[in-house]
Parts: structure tokens; C-alpha cells; sequence
């Protein structure tokens, strides 16, 4: 069962947070034993979620963290990737947990991929890339249960701002579900 701490962009860091960045800070950290499961935004809440409760040593550890953070220029180059396993069964696009990247402004090549599971047969599971909330051209990528490996990638240009994130869904009629077992999106500017 998964655990979430809510916490206040404004309040409790300072009025700036990149997602992508303290991701990659908590993972890092040693102190923390349960898995980080995503960070989620809505409006100034933002979401830490992990697979289990943390210690009270370990919400110590997340606090100085947070009071740590300082978001650092946008990157040109970046690999950003979880083996959490994540489970969905929603037939509308929705983020793939933590394959979200703000590049600063420029062109770059976009390359996803991923190991996922769908549960039933003759059903499949669609992924995705977008920017700024709107799905790329032509990036569509389907797999079956009799498939595991999936990959999308596109080029994209950055103009003022915005993110790049890999999105999925199970757009088959009926009840199943699709688990991704590991997953990478890399950038790099050309």
C-alpha cells in the first residue's frame, strides 16, 4: 500500500520546485528504504508518494530535502528512469509515473522505452510522448501481452518552457490492466 505525503510548493519549498530534479535527490538518498513511487503536482500541492511509510528518522531525512532543494538550470541532457512497478487501468492517457523531464529552451531527440505487462490477451496497452499536454505526432507505440518491449521517440522543439512526459493508457473494451516493470526517457539536445 502506498504512502503520501502532501506538501506545499509555496509553503515548503520555497516557491520552486523541478519534480525531475528532486526525484532524482530522494532516490539518491540513502536514508530513505521505501521506494519512491512519483511525484505529483496539482496547483501548489505537491504529492510524494512511496510504496510504503516512511520512519520518522526517514520523514526527517525527506524534510531536509526538501528545505535542500535548489531547482538547478534546466537541462540540455538528461536520462530520467524508475523500475517502481506501476500498475494501470484507465482508458485514458494518464502520466506514466516519473517519465516527466523541463528541458530548457532547444531541439531534441526524444527516446522512450519500457518493459510493461499487459494482463489479458487480445488486449494492449498505448503509449505515448507529449508535450506541454499535447501528444506528439506519430508516437504511438502499442504492445499485446505476448509483447513486453515498447519504445516511442520524436523530436521535439522547447519553446518557452514546458515538459516532456510519456503517457499510457488501455484503450481495449473490458476489464484488465498493464504493469510497467521499467521505463527510461532520454533527452538530448541536437
Amino acid at each position: 500500500m502506498t504512502t503520501t505525503y502532501n506538501k506545499s510548493i509555496t509553503t515548503d519549498f520555497g516557491g520552486s520546485l523541478k519534480s525531475w530534479q528532486f526525484h532524482n535527490e530522494i532516490v539518491a538518498e540513502t536514508k530513505i528504504t521505501p521506494t519512491l513511487s512519483s511525484i505529483d503536482t496539482v496547483g501548489d500541492v505537491v504529492n510524494i508518494i512511496f510504496t510504503s511509510a516512511l520512519s520518522a528518522g526517514e520523514q526527517t531525512t525527506l524534510d531536509g530535502l526538501i528545505a535542500a532543494h535548489a531547482p538547478v538550470t534546466k537541462p540540455t541532457n538528461l536520462t530520467v528512469s524508475s523500475d517502481t512497478l506501476v500498475t494501470i487501468t484507465s482508458a485514458n492517457d494518464v502520466l506514466l509515473s516519473g517519465m516527466t523531464v523541463e528541458p530548457a529552451d532547444g531541439k531534441y531527440n526524444v527516446v522512450a522505452s519500457g518493459d510493461t505487462e499487459v494482463s489479458s490477451v487480445n488486449k494492449i496497452a498505448q503509449f505515448s510522448l507529449y508535450y506541454n499536454d499535447v501528444r506528439i505526432a506519430n508516437t504511438l507505440s502499442n504492445i499485446s501481452k505476448s509483447q513486453r518491449v515498447w519504445t516511442s521517440n520524436a523530436s521535439v522543439t522547447v519553446s518557452g518552457g514546458g515538459a516532456i512526459e510519456v503517457r499510457w493508457c488501455l484503450p481495449s473494451t473490458g476489464v484488465y490492466s498493464a504493469t510497467s516493470h521499467d521505463r527510461r526517457l532520454t533527452i538530448t539536445e541536437v
